[in-house]
């Protein structure tokens, strides 16, 4: 009986001890989040305060062509329109905690050849 007490104790606290090691939690947080983004219309905030430059341009640069980010005011919704590599408002600033619509446009398949097409 004590036996099969002791073997039921170490395995119990081996798989303590296995699921304590497969959590890892860093010191040394960086702050930053991947978010995924699909076509149309997405529901967003900015969750890190990026201190001197919580901007537009800063926190979502490079998106596809098209895309809009429509922020509120309280009284009407402001668009900001990312044409030719840069937004139309660059200096918006999306304070922490503010929400926002991205809306990306749809993604368009690649052109083939039709010599390529099997």
């Amino acid at each position: 009986m004590r036996t099969k007490t002791l073997l039921i104790t170490a395995a119990l606290g081996a798989a303590g001890v296995a699921s304590a090691i497969a959590q890892v939690y860093s010191v040394n947080a960086v702050g930053y989040v991947n978010l995924t983004a699909r076509a149309g219309f997405n529901l967003w905030n900015n969750p890190l305060d990026a201190k001197a430059d919580n901007t537009v341009a800063k926190l979502l640069p490079g998106l596809p062509e098209g895309s809009i980010v429509y922020t509120y005011d309280g009284a009407n919704f402001k668009l900001n329109t990312w044409e030719l590599d840069e937004w139309s408002f660059p200096n918006d600033t999306l304070v922490p905690g503010q929400g926002f619509f991205l809306r990306l446009p749809p993604v368009l398949p690649t052109p083939r050849s039709p010599s390529s097409v099997k």
